[in-house]
């Protein structure tokens, strides 16, 4: 996690906004590797599959998907609320929404069992 080996306020606060960079950033930025989830971010990459797998809100909520969160960007420029801003087009790998195997149930149980409230 982004303040050591437990979740805080920190991860809580900035999960929105990489989960929002994670997909945006291919629409804005060419020629360069900006895939916040690949090996070149090893770090950042680690701290996405831990939120994954032991926070049940994000996984189950924030986390979002590409598609959706390009289509707000895409929408923002077009109604100039993003100025001088030329989008990309849409590439890099999409982030699974639809994970065979995800049971969020069984991510919250286990994110409970430890919890004494």
């Amino acid at each position: 996690f982004l303040c050591g080996k437990q979740l805080t306020a920190a991860d809580i606060i900035w999960a929105p906004f990489l989960e929002r960079y994670a997909a945006q950033a291919l629409l804005i930025y060419a020629g360069q590797e900006v895939e916040p989830r690949s090996n070149a971010y090893e770090a950042l990459k680690e701290w996405y599959e831990a939120m994954e797998a032991l926070v049940p809100c994000y996984s189950c909520r924030v986390q979002g998907d590409k598609t959706s969160w390009g289509n707000l960007l895409i929408a923002a420029v077009q109604n100039n609320l993003v100025p001088n801003v030329k989008l990309l087009p849409v590439r890099g790998k999409r982030i699974p929404t639809d994970r065979k195997g995800f049971n969020a149930n069984a991510v919250w149980k286990q994110y409970r069992e430890n919890k004494p409230y």
